[in-house]
């Protein structure tokens, strides 16, 4: 796994062919179930913890190395979680109706791993502590784009006009916690783990 690390603005990697063929086909077909691809101005969001253990296992086996990479503590195994979340941005131009502005993450969540899932789409833009814009996270299907919450990392959603923007969203976070999304959205998970 090649992991291309960045500095600017703030400490994140870029993992290209993060996931093997079989898994990435798995999300792939996942998408595809759970989400709404062909509502416009619509964001889908699922938090789906599947049945594939091995799909589990393999990104919960990224969790040290992860931390490690991105310079923050480690939780037990006891106290943390995986969570996967499919999100679907498609032709959206509301932004602020769909949640698309700038912010750092909700405080339980310790780290993200975003893998786009679709053909097309927009990368994350990304800026600095004086929330000055500063670049945009390329766009590569099963090229994930990893970072650690903290209070300085502001980014936002990037553009998904005239054009479908799929991606997983990996979460790693406190056991216990209840995403801010199953409460706007009344969104239950298909299973506790």
């Amino acid at each position: 796994m090649e992991f291309q690390r960045y500095t600017d603005p703030w400490l994140h990697y870029s993992i290209p062919n993060f996931l093997p063929d079989d898994m990435f086909k798995e999300a792939e077909d996942t998408a595809n179930k759970i989400l709404d691809l062909k509502t416009q101005n619509h964001r889908s969001l699922i938090n789906y913890e599947g049945n594939n253990k091995n799909f589990h296992s393999y990104l919960f086996d990224l969790y040290s190395i992860f931390c490690d990479k991105l310079e923050i503590p480690k939780l037990t195994m006891i106290e943390s979680r995986v969570v996967l979340q499919y999100v679907s941005y498609n032709n959206c131009t509301d932004y602020e109706k769909h949640g698309m502005y700038l912010h750092t993450d909700s405080f339980d969540k310790q780290l993200s791993c975003l893998i786009p899932i679709s053909d097309t789409g927009s990368g994350t833009e990304l800026y600095d502590d004086n929330k000055n814009f500063v670049k945009k996270v390329e766009w590569k299907k099963n090229t994930a784009f990893l970072f650690a919450n903290k209070p300085n990392h502001w980014h936002v959603v990037g553009s998904s006009i005239g054009t479908t923007r799929c991606l997983l969203n990996v979460l790693y976070m406190p056991r216990d916690y209840s995403s801010i999304h199953e409460k706007l959205y009344n969104v239950k998970r298909s299973k506790k783990v």
